[in-house]
């Protein structure tokens, strides 16, 4: 209980910190969960598999100071609602989201994703276009790198580093996701601990769900017409860097970066670089535009 306590204190401090506040919008009875703060025009956040809102919160401090960010727990994840008898692949969470843009009435805003976050702000640039000002992609998922990666490989021999389904698995994500593991403290490690715990059986319908649709998007990059960021670590060791490529080559738009010494998730790796290069690119498409 005290690490529970202590650990949501911490949170509110780091929401405080980026000048976000925690809201709650009902869909339907679905309650969705997100943080919202900054001014000016907006940025739509979209979180990985088995993560939350919260994981863009770092990142966030740098961003809304010029722009206003929202950042939603997908259903299934964080504190937005969740069940076992929904579908939780990446056409279903494309159209839950836009519900979710339709009733805060969002009518044009920037989208960036991370990971399966990627994945389904590709998907939406691509079916919702004259919504879309950007498209941001942080170690996206959705092609087939050149080079197989260590996450793929695991797969295939039956092992999913992503899963946590006992204490020590922890450890094993974070080293895994992270070149260099962020150093938490004991109530925060208890806490984290106990929330994935509770959570397997959703993190693996997720997961199952995801597979069973293809989560690829190379039938619509040639299509996507936005300008887009591309945001990738040298040492992701669930998406290979040589994917970048694919992108690159296939996007008509599009800005790259990579981050040596970084893995798979830059914007807790290094919030700051991320986020600067994040800025400076959308100034740019903006001169353009």
């Amino acid at each position: 209980m005290i690490a529970d306590f202590m650990f949501k204190t911490a949170v509110h401090m780091e929401r405080r910190k980026g000048k976000l506040s925690s809201k709650v919008l009902d869909i339907e009875g679905c309650k969705i969960s997100y943080l919202t703060g900054g001014k000016g025009e907006t940025i739509l956040m979209i979180h990985g598999f088995g993560s939350s809102k919260d994981n863009w919160v770092r990142f966030a401090h740098h961003i809304t100071p010029y722009y206003q960010t929202i950042i939603p727990d997908l259903p299934g994840h964080g504190e937005s609602c969740h069940s076992l008898e929904e579908n939780y692949d990446i056409p279903s969470q494309v159209e839950r989201l836009d519900e979710f843009v339709n009733k805060l009435g969002l009518s044009t805003f920037h989208i960036i994703g991370i990971s399966m976050g990627g994945a389904i702000a590709m998907r939406y640039s691509h079916r919702y276009p004259d919504k879309v000002k950007s498209l941001g992609l942080i170690n996206s998922a959705g092609i087939m790198a050149p080079k197989k990666s260590e996450f793929l490989q695991l797969l295939e021999e039956g092992k999913n580093p992503l899963l946590v389904k006992k204490p020590e698995d922890l450890a094993v994500l974070y080293d895994f996701v992270m070149a260099k593991p962020l150093r938490l403290p004991g109530f925060a490690s208890k806490a984290i601990t106990k929330k994935y715990l509770s959570r397997i059986e959703i993190n693996q319908k997720i997961f199952d769900d995801i597979q069973a649709e293809s989560i690829l998007c190379m039938d619509i990059l040639s299509e996507i017409k936005v300008p887009t960021f591309i945001l990738a670590g040298k040492l992701d060791r669930i998406f290979d860097v040589s994917g970048v490529e694919i992108f690159q080559k296939n996007i008509p738009h599009n800005k790259v970066f990579i981050l040596d010494e970084v893995g798979h998730v830059p914007i807790l790796e290094a919030p700051r670089r991320s986020a600067s290069h994040y800025i400076e690119t959308l100034k740019g498409f903006s001169e353009v535009a």
